[in-house]
């Protein structure tokens, strides 16, 4: 007579709401401050970059730095600037989920966008590229620009740093769009890569400001 196999425990159940990290963009701000804060809002306190336009941003829409290169400049120039104004830096941190996010390396289709919501411009096909690209030259002769021919001789990533807000406007006319991952410039011509996404509370998994749990932090 055999002995019956000792039931398998079953699996415990994953917490509901959380995701992987594979499908988290991480964003983040900074806040200089000569105490410490009760409390930071994410969205009064974004990056303000070269080009920004408040007034034409999308109101549904929230940026961060993001990627280890850039978080590692931002980090240095946020502790420069709080030590020459003797206060305190808080890096507040804002983790978006989208699910299907691409691996590491692999070029982002047109297809897959529309698919997904997410764009890289670092990681992109040629074809789709020179879609958004052409796009882009569009809407900068429709507006007139003063700078267009120059600005036409540029390649598709120099071309946005020069005009962030073209980003806002893709993201406002491809309401699909949820995540763009993008190159922007600070004074002294810093290039740093940031993460625009759009406000959606069930993709935002957590806000919270680093080393200190005491803060209240929002979106």
């Amino acid at each position: 007579m055999t002995e019956s196999a000792t039931p398998a425990a079953p699996e415990a159940p994953k917490p509901r709401g959380r995701a992987s990290l594979k499908d988290m963009i991480p964003l983040r701000t900074y806040v200089l401050d000569e105490q410490t804060p009760s409390a930071i809002q994410f969205s009064r306190h974004m990056l303000r970059f070269s080009g920004l336009k408040a007034f034409s941003a999308g109101v549904d829409l929230l940026w961060g730095v993001q990627g280890t290169t850039s978080l590692n400049k931002a980090d240095s120039f946020a502790s420069r600037d709080a030590a020459h104004l003797r206060k305190r830096v808080y890096q507040v941190e804002l983790l978006y989920r989208l699910s299907g996010l691409p691996p590491a390396g692999s070029s982002v289709t047109e297809e897959f966008a529309k698919e997904s919501g997410y764009l890289h411009f670092s990681r992109m096909s040629s074809g789709f590229r020179k879609i958004l690209r052409d796009r882009m030259l569009t809407w900068l002769a429709e507006a007139e620009d003063a700078g267009r021919d120059e600005l036409s001789t540029l390649d598709f990533e120099d071309l946005v740093k020069q005009r962030p807000m073209l980003v806002h406007q893709l993201m406002g006319e491809d309401r699909h769009i949820k995540a763009v991952i993008h190159p922007v410039l600070l004074p002294g011509n810093v290039s740093l890569r940031i993460a625009t996404v759009r406000n959606i509370p069930e993709n935002i998994e957590k806000v919270y400001t680093r080393f200190y749990e005491e803060i209240k932090t929002t979106v």
